[in-house]
């Protein structure tokens, strides 16, 4: 006897633990109901007593019952995007709600009702054409996140400063000339987000902002950066990138406290000393900048644990870049390398590395006793062979060998336990190791462009996948195997000369397929 899931367990069992990030990261258990164009709220979801996070974003026209008081452990609300023209009446009886997200809601208006919600901590209103900001966010005291982003032109109050506890503000996107005078007054702001405000003026007085840990200055056409950025001393985490900088300044040494530094996209030949003395530093990103060599000082950066090099015209590398033995993300991917050190072998905690398009035709064998990778990319590196030594990377979960011209595999590939993730896309392979459909936790496999002839029945040992690209091969048939697997979403055979299945039912995707099988039984 089969017993239905009642309404309301149904819900129940839809409820997951979720990680938000607001005012830091928070884990929630929530209820995503997100695209589902209801009308209004099943009545066996308001049982849900314990339930966290409620997000019904994109959903027109939604009528909130008032019954949503039930829910009275309800922390965030997600309304985002749902043609919402005010707050509905519901929302202000949640006086233990702590985030509401309104993002998208052109036009809304902010009923003075809201300042029932005392507790409210986060509230998002980024691109809801808020010309000022709605009186009530006033009276929200204990507001600590406030974001309006892409609100073009919006107006700040003066009295913006009642707002004591708010610690980050975004105003991305919103076409400021200038930092509008009432931020300046809100001395206990610890992240300021300006992002994509193009020619955006940096006056002197937003050195009095002491207690500022994160700035970000994304895209706003700066040429040169005003002084009053390094006089900011206490920053941990600045974000300069998508600037046509070419220099900076040997001020930038005046931020010794600063973390993680994006300088990637800003047309920089050359970088002043003083970057490598930010000995504070853990992230780095130099991504897209034409720097053609690193100096010997970027050894330095003994604490650096994400490095981004990738597209900078490096044809090599110092040696001292190898001592950075902290690193545990490396990606040095589309520099002309054509060779790697075998030094690469003293990054012993490395757990991301990538090298796509480095022109590598061989690896040192160090590389594969680097036993903490976790991601490897070799995408378009002429490689052609891999050695036995690729079994050693038992923690390897990602694993990208597309476009390497590798005519074969070693059995060892299928000694990756961990492995969840195979690319091998435009390798003219033709066959593949019996070893490889020993993968049984791989969720996605690219197979497509490999010159494959036939796909063995083994194939159904692998059933957990949930993506099989087998496109652009010569098979002819499908083993019977591939309508059995239960968690696979896509399956992609295009331009294969295949007869069983027909092509027919091919292009009608995996149901179709499934039900080809079936038939045959």
């Amino acid at each position: 006897m089969i017993t239905m899931a009642t309404p309301s367990s149904f819900y129940k069992d839809m409820v997951k633990p979720k990680e938000w990030g607001i005012v830091g990261k928070i884990t929630l258990s929530t209820l995503d109901l997100s695209n589902k164009n209801l009308h209004k709220l099943p009545n066996e979801l308001l049982e849900l007593s314990d339930l966290e996070a409620l997000d019904l974003s994109h959903s027109k026209n939604m009528d909130l019952s008032n019954e949503l008081i039930k829910l009275t452990n309800l922390k965030l609300l997600n309304l985002e995007e749902c043609d919402l023209d005010t707050v509905p009446a519901a929302v202000m009886k949640l006086p233990q709600l702590q985030t509401l997200i309104l993002s998208n809601n052109r036009n809304i208006t902010l009923p003075d009702e809201m300042s029932s919600l005392a507790n409210l901590t986060v509230l998002h209103l980024d691109n809801c054409k808020l010309l000022t900001l709605p009186p009530v966010v006033l009276k929200l005291s204990n507001l600590q996140l406030l974001d309006l982003g892409r609100n073009k032109l919006i107006s700040l109050p003066d009295e913006l400063y009642i707002l004591k506890n708010i610690k980050v503000l975004r105003l991305r996107f919103c076409e400021l000339g200038t930092v509008p005078p009432t931020v300046l007054k809100l001395e206990q702001l610890e992240e300021l987000d300006l992002s994509w405000n193009s020619g955006i003026n940096l006056p002197d007085e937003l050195s009095g902002l002491t207690n500022i840990r994160v700035l970000n200055l994304l895209r706003t056409s700066m040429f040169t950066f005003p002084p009053v950025v390094w006089r900011l001393t206490q920053l941990e985490w600045l974000d300069m990138s998508r600037n046509p900088l070419q220099t900076l300044p040997a001020e930038v040494g005046q931020l010794t406290n600063v973390k993680h530094l994006n300088l990637s996209y800003c047309q920089l030949h050359t970088l002043p000393p003083e970057v490598w003395r930010l000995t504070q530093l853990e992230w780095l990103c130099l991504r897209n900048n034409p720097l053609q060599a690193l100096p010997g000082e970027v050894g330095q950066l003994i604490n650096v644990k994400h490095l981004d090099l990738s597209e900078c015209q490096l044809r090599t590398l110092q040696p001292e870049v190898w001592r950075l033995t902290q690193l545990e993300w490396l990606d040095l991917s589309w520099n002309p390398l054509q060779t790697l050190p075998a030094d690469v072998g003293q990054l012993t905690n490395v757990k991301h590395l990538d090298l796509v398009n480095s022109q590598l035709s061989t690896l040192p064998h160090v590389v594969w006793r680097l036993t903490q990778l976790e991601w490897l990319n070799l995408t378009y590196n002429p490689l052609q062979t891999l050695p036995a030594e690729v079994g050693q990377l038992t923690n390897i979960k990602h694993l990208n060998l597309s476009h390497c011209e590798l005519y074969s595999l070693p059995p060892e590939v299928g000694r990756l336990p961990q492995l969840k993730w195979l690319g091998l896309r435009s390798n003219p392979l033709q066959a593949l190791p019996t070893e490889v459909w020993q993968l049984t936790n791989v969720k996605h496999m690219d197979l497509s462009d490999c010159e494959l002839r036939t796909l063995p029945p083994e194939v159904g040992r692998l059933t957990q996948l949930e993506s099989l690209d087998l496109s652009a091969n010569r098979l002819q048939t499908l083993p019977a195997e591939i309508g059995k697997f239960t968690n696979l979403s896509y399956l992609n055979v295009d331009g294969n000369p295949l007869a069983k299945p027909p092509s027919a039912v091919c292009g009608q995707g995996i149901t179709a397929i499934r039900q080809y099988f079936e038939e045959l039984g």
